[in-house]
C-alpha cells in the first residue's frame, strides 16, 4: 500500500517570521486523515526569518530530530545541550520526562529545515541531546543512515526506526528492501519515481507492507527515508 501526500495539500501557516508546511496535524492545522503514520507524528517544513526563532518552550515524551536544508539554527536546552547546526549537522533531542529548549536563527538569512517528531517506545525516559555531522558524499547515490536505535555511528533514537537520507543523481536508482512495517519517504528537492509513483519536491509517500522500494531519480533528488516499526 502506497499513500501519496502532495506538497500543496499540506497544512500551511504564515506568522511572518515563520512560514511552515505541516505534513501531519499540528497546532492550528488539524486533519483527521493525517494524524500520524506509524510512530511518525510530525514533519514540519519550516522557514525561519533571520534574527528570529522560538523562545523557550517545553516538550515531553517525544524524539525530535532537526534537519537543516538551508541556513543555520542555534539550539539551547535544559540538559545543557546545544550548538549551532547547519546542513549536514543533524540534531536529536529526547524530550522524555520533560525538557525546555529554544531555537534561534541568528543570521540575517532565512533558514529552512525539517522538524521531525517520533513517538518513543517508552514514556518518561531521561531527557537528552545529541548531534552528529554527516558528509554529503556518503549520501551520494546511496542511503546514508542518520538515526537508528542500534547503529552507534548514527544518532541514537529511542524507537525502532532507521532514518536515511540520499542525494540521488538524475537517472540513478536505489533498491531498498523494507526492514520494518512502515516506510515514509519525504522528498526535499528534485523528482522521483517510487514504485511507479511520481513524487515532486515537497511530496511524500507512506508505504505499508511493501517488500521492496525502487527509488529512481527523474531529476537530481534530495530526500529522507524512514523505515519504522
Amino acid at each position: 500500500m502506497i499513500k501519496i501526500r502532495k506538497s500543496e495539500d499540506r497544512g500551511q501557516v504564515n506568522h511572518g517570521w515563520l512560514k511552515a508546511k505541516h505534513t501531519f496535524s499540528f497546532g492550528s492545522y488539524q486533519d483527521p486523515r493525517y494524524k500520524h503514520f506509524g510512530p511518525l507524528v510530525v514533519i514540519n517544513q519550516d522557514k525561519i526569518a533571520g534574527d528570529s526563532g522560538f523562545p523557550e518552550h517545553p516538550h515531553d515524551n517525544m524524539e525530535i530530530i532537526t534537519y537543516i536544508i538551508n541556513g543555520e539554527l542555534s539550539h539551547k536546552d535544559s540538559t545543557g545541550g546545544g550548538s549551532t547546526i547547519y546542513p549536514g549537522k543533524v540534531q536529536r533531542m529526547t524530550a522524555g520526562s520533560g525538557i525546555v529548549h529554544s531555537e534561534f536563527n541568528g543570521s540575517q538569512s532565512e533558514t529552512e529545515l525539517l522538524q521531525i517528531w517520533i513517538l518513543p517506545e517508552e514514556r518518561d525516559i531521561e531527557p537528552g541531546y545529541e548531534e552528529k555531522e554527516f558528509s554529503q558524499e556518503e549520501g551520494s547515490n546511496s542511503l546514508q543512515l542518520l538515526a537508528s536505535r542500534t547503529n552507534a555511528e548514527a544518532l541514537h533514537i529511542h524507537r525502532d526506526v532507521n532514518l536515511f537520507r540520499s542525494f540521488l543523481d538524475e537517472g540513478k536508482k536505489i533498491d531498498h528492501k523494507s526492514q520494518k512495517r512502515y516506510q515514509w519517504l519525504q522528498l526535499i528537492s528534485g523528482e522521483l519515481d517510487l514504485n511507479g509513483q511520481i513524487l515532486k519536491a515537497g511530496d511524500a509517500a507512506g508505504l505499508e507492507s511493501e517488500d521492496m522500494l525502487t527509488i529512481s531519480a527523474q531529476k537530481k533528488a534530495h530526500f529522507l527515508l524512514f523505515d519504522m516499526n
